[in-house]
């Protein structure tokens, strides 16, 4: 009779690796050297396997300039943008803050992907400023009993 689903006997837990596996990790992290090997390629234009050395050509030498440069200056999420951007009391002061936005963008002083990530923290500045504009009115209404 075979064991339920995820039952075992004896064994490693799943998911944990062998020690073979952990050994092979453990050399190749020692001696490998991943950046310095990526920066003696990029350097001399050849990588050293084992006892040989082989030189690159042009696709090789620009894929490991492209590793290496991604391991020394990995992409940026994103940057601080610095804008002056008008008091937002009211929805319509979210145009006028939007108009800025769009006015920076195309002076060149933000991106677009950083005009869209500000255009839409304004457009949740504006639904919270017309839901509290919206709880006074109700209060309001409900203060002179009205229905």
């Amino acid at each position: 009779m075979p064991l339920p689903k995820g039952v075992r006997i004896g064994g490693r837990k799943a998911g944990t690796p062998n020690k073979a596996n952990i050994a092979a990790r453990l050399r190749i992290e020692g001696e490998a050297e991943p950046i310095g090997r990526l920066v003696e390629a990029a350097n001399t234009g050849k990588v050293k396997i084992g006892e040989t050395e082989v030189a690159l050509d042009a696709g090789q030498y620009l894929s490991v300039l492209r590793e290496l440069r991604r391991v020394v200056v990995p992409d940026a999420k994103s940057r601080a943008v610095s804008l002056t951007l008008p008091t937002i009391k009211t929805a319509q002061d979210v145009s006028a803050a939007l108009s800025a936005v769009f006015e920076a963008m195309s002076r060149g002083e933000i991106a677009i992907d950083e005009a869209e990530t500000i255009a839409g923290m304004l457009e949740s500045k504006r639904r919270a400023v017309e839901l509290v504009d919206l709880e006074q009115r109700i209060a309001a209404l409900e203060a002179r009993g009205g229905k």
